[in-house]
């Protein structure tokens, strides 16, 4: 339970640290050998293998034990909720957050309101194809990866076309689930071999989830690239 705790604890303090992220963000370059890797491993930059497992669930849906990004925004509520049950996930009050005891892991459903609210998990459940709702971001806490990159690379999963930022300690991505509908990923190191994940779509870039004065997603992309 104290990683569960610990867990959370990143979420909500990610979320203080970000404006100072970002402002380092806009220096930063792709570094050539590595978004290469990103664009010819299979599941990232350019889609994947759409494979699909013998619980009906894409490979793309799990990485390393972790519910990818790609999950949490390709499916539905109810299946997204069966496969974080499946995986070892559980629903927490506490944190308002499904979370794996065994790791800390957790998985949620944050509001860009300016409410700091967070679904819970009836509401998650009910959620239509592609597991969100305008202006709903995912936020994920998780371990299991060599570096930042390496998280990035198995955890998001959605296409990015190339649109990679990498730096020490964060990777910035801006996405795209397969009806095209565009997201930032911005992949944090959180200490502790930790990292936490925030995906952010038009009405939360709008919201000032990831700094004030973006419009949507392509706004917050082309400022910091």
């Amino acid at each position: 339970m104290a990683q569960a705790q610990e867990g959370s604890m990143a979420k909500g303090a990610g979320r203080k640290v970000l404006g100072v992220l970002l402002l380092v963000v806009v220096v930063v370059g792709i570094v050539a050998g590595v978004a290469h890797a990103l664009l010819s491993r299979g599941g990232v930059g350019l889609g994947g293998d759409a494979a699909y497992g013998a619980d009906g669930f894409s490979k793309d849906c799990l990485d390393e034990g972790n519910v990818t990004a790609y999950a949490c925004v390709e499916l539905d509520g109810r299946r997204l909720t069966q496969l974080l049950g499946e995986s070892g996930y559980s629903w927490n009050d506490a944190y308002d957050a499904f979370v794996d005891e065994e790791d800390g892991s957790s998985v949620a459903f944050g509001l860009a309101d300016g409410s700091n609210g967070y679904l819970d998990a009836g509401e998650v459940e009910s959620m239509p194809v592609g597991a969100r709702r305008e202006g709903c971001e995912v936020v994920e806490t998780f371990e299991g990866y060599d570096d930042v990159t390496d998280a990035y690379l198995g955890m998001c999963r959605l296409p990015d076309g190339g649109d990679v930022m990498l730096s020490d300690g964060y990777v910035v991505a801006r996405v795209s689930d397969y009806s095209r509908r565009s997201y930032i990923v911005l992949l944090i190191e959180a200490g502790d071999d930790r990292y936490v994940m925030y995906v952010e779509d038009d009405a939360g870039i709008a919201a000032g989830v990831l700094g004030e004065g973006y419009a949507d997603v392509d706004d917050y992309w082309e400022s910091v690239s």
